[in-house]
This record gives structure tokens, C-alpha cells and sequence, in this order.
């Protein structure tokens, strides 16, 4: 049954199906794929971003804080959090490990010179996945934005279910709001430690764990 993830550009604010998102999953079969997938809806990374990606870019794996290190990015240096998806990292990894001459990038290609695919393979292996699982956005297929798009969606659902916690806190302080409270008494990290669990437990469900 075709499906819509309520991505398109004129009608922005829709809620984005996880759903759909699950339905892509299932019909990534395969470390890269899976890769692929969580890379652009887990992580929220751009297309050219996913082709380039490389092992020496995951730092703290195994640790409490799993994030990506961008040395160039659209805005600059930047990190981003590793919530959901680590487990697909791993089987990529321990699958190219036992490649010969691997050059390090989670999606080489041996006929690029840079040594690995380029954002339009990435937009052709998303689009088979949407085939495969039939998912469409306004009867066509769906581009690799729309998953950083429900990414955003997932992080402002994840803050809205903070913000719904700090109430009680706001009213005992007598806070105008919970958003006073998120934004002047919380430290950054902080914010991100109250945003994590909830962020984890919406990528999870959207993934069908």
C-alpha cells in the first residue's frame, strides 16, 4: 500500500509518519543500507555528508556520549550526538573490516577518486529503498532531505515532551513557563541530557525497535 510521509514542501508542518520511516527499514536489507537510513533519518545528516562519511569521524562509541565530528560542515566545525543507530555503525564497520585495502570510508568506491560514493548514490540507493517499501511523497518518490526533515520533526517532538516535564518545575519556581525554565536555568548540557531519552525512545519506535 503506497503511503505518504507528509514531506512535502507545501505543507511543511504536517506530522512526519514514523511509520514510513519503519517501512524503509524493513526493506534495508543489508549493513549499507541500514547505514544509509539511519544516517540520513536517525542522524539528520545531509546527503553529501552520509557519501563522505568516515570511521575517523566516530568518536566515544562506546562511551556515554557517542557523537560525529565534523571538521567542515554547511555552518562550520560542528558534532552530532549518535542517539539511535550505533548498532548499524558496527555491522557496516565489521563488514568493510574485512575488505582489503579499506580506505576508512563507510561507503568507498573504488572507481571515485575521492574514494567513495557521491550524494546522487546516495539519493539513487534512498529512492530503490522507497520503491521497494512504497513510500511516496505527492505520488513521487522521496529525496534523501525529507529524512533529515523528519529528523527535525522527531528533535521538536522530543523537546515538546521536555518541556511537558519542566512544567511541574515551572510552577513550583513560579516560572512564567517551561520554556523559561529549559532555556535560563538548564546549563547546554544539561538540555541535552534531559533531551536524549526522550529523542532515543522516538527514533527507536520510528526504526519498529
Amino acid at each position: 500500500m503506497t503511503t505518504d510521509f507528509g514531506w512535502s514542501a507545501q505543507n511543511p508542518t504536517i506530522r512526519h509518519a514514523p511509520s514510513d520511516v519503519r517501512a524503509l527499514n524493513n526493506e534495508a536489507n543489508t549493513p549499507a543500507d541500514r547505514l544509509l537510513l539511519v544516517a540520513l533519518a536517525a542522524w539528520g545528516l545531509r546527503s553529501g555528508e552520509v557519501a563522505r562519511l568516515h570511521v575517523n569521524q566516530f568518536v566515544g562509541v562506546d562511551s556515554d556520549d557517542p557523537h560525529l565530528e565534523f571538521k567542515e560542515r554547511k555552518n562550520g566545525p560542528s558534532t552530532v550526538s549518535l542517539l539511535y543507530g550505533l548498532d548499524a555503525y558496527r555491522e557496516r564497520q565489521r563488514e568493510l573490516d574485512d575488505y582489503d585495502e579499506w580506505n576508512g570510508y563507510l561507503f568507498p568506491s573504488t572507481q571515485a577518486e575521492a574514494g567513495h560514493i557521491d550524494s546522487d548514490t546516495v539519493r539513487n540507493r534512498f529512492h530503490r529503498l522507497a520503491e521497494q517499501a512504497d513510500v511516496r511523497v505527492d505520488g513521487g518518490l522521496p529525496k534523501p532531505h525529507m529524512a533529515r526533515r523528519f529528523w527535525y520533526s522527531q528533535y521538536q517532538d522530543a523537546l515538546a515532551d521536555v518541556l511537558d516535564r519542566l512544567d511541574i518545575i515551572a510552577d513550583e519556581q513560579g516560572s512564567s513557563s517551561a520554556d523559561v525554565v529549559h532555556q535560563n536555568y538548564l546549563s547546554e548540557e544539561k538540555r541535552r541530557e534531559a533531551r536524549r531519552p526522550a529523542m532515543r525512545e522516538l527514533l527507536a519506535d520510528a526504526f519498529g525497535e
